[in-house]
């Protein structure tokens, strides 16, 4: 039993360290991009990118997104958002509250809560979303129910 609690600490502990990084990583990411530091070695940020850093544009651009709004404009410290899941980070920057209200509702809930908070903030059906996919792009169609 011991051995198992050892190992789910160590889990936990990997992808906290993560989450730092990501954030670390944004920072350098954001520096790269507004200076272009790319060009002369990459024929573009996203050669740099999906080359040098494995990573997707949508990734970059939404770890950039997340510091450029948190650390940068609404001057909250890095340290303050260090553990906090990126992709609710994300999410909540869309949320039509103070930075503050942002920053707790993406500390305290899942995904899917806030998810459903943004839906119901944009007066959207919270119980569902009917979706289809365009056959030839594969680019998700969302269709609305007239009443």
């Amino acid at each position: 039993m011991k051995e198992l609690t050892g190992i789910l600490e160590r889990g936990a502990m990997f992808f906290t360290q993560a989450r730092k990084n990501l954030l670390a990583g944004a920072a350098i990411l954001h520096k790269i991009s507004e200076e272009k530091l790319w060009e002369g070695t990459y024929s573009s940020f996203s050669e740099y990118l999906q080359e040098a850093c494995q990573i997707s544009d949508s990734l970059a651009s939404k770890l950039i997104r997340v510091y450029t709004y948190f650390v940068l404009e609404g001057k909250v410290p890095q340290r303050k958002i260090e553990g906090v899941d990126l992709e609710k980070l994300y999410l909540a920057i869309h949320l039509p509250v103070p930075i503050a209200k942002q920053l707790a509702s993406a500390s305290t809930l899942s995904r899917s809560e806030l998810k459903q908070e943004l839906a119901e903030k944009n007066g959207e059906c919270v119980e569902h979303t009917p979706v289809t996919f365009c056959s030839k792009c594969r680019i998700r169609i969302y269709e609305r129910e007239n009443n």
